[in-house]
């Protein structure tokens, strides 16, 4: 068990590296669905996140509206303003994932290194 813990904090930190963003409510989600295994219901994901920050007790919609807010504005921008995170179905879908970008995030090979280590820096590779 010990073992397991040890390769999801060292996946954990590997894709927390790598989330370059402006919008910190985006890193949250980001790092809420990879927790949540990749795809979840919007509310699943904000009570994860909400938790998270320390949130006890009920969490009632007031609570989640900022966060759903700015969830629609990021999709709203544009088809693909966000690389990371997706609605699954359409752009108002209650269900959101990682994209395969987002995914990436968190994939390390056998030295440690994220692939983006790998493409930022491709001669330090072992």
């Amino acid at each position: 068990m010990a073992e397991l813990v040890n390769f999801k904090a060292q996946r954990f930190s590997a894709g927390l590296k790598r989330l370059r963003a402006t919008d910190p409510v985006l890193i949250e989600i980001v790092l809420a669905l990879w927790e949540l295994g990749g795809e979840a219901h919007r509310q699943i994901v904000v009570d994860h996140l909400l938790r998270g920050r320390g949130e006890a007790g009920v969490i009632r919609h007031d609570h989640r509206a900022p966060i759903y807010e700015a969830m629609a504005s990021i999709f709203a921008r544009a088809p693909h303003s966000s690389t990371w995170v997706a609605p699954v179905f359409n752009p108002t879908s209650y269900r959101w994932m990682l994209t395969e970008s987002g995914r990436r995030l968190f994939q390390i090979d056998k030295t440690g290194k994220t692939e983006t280590d790998m493409r930022l820096n491709p001669t330090n590779r072992a």
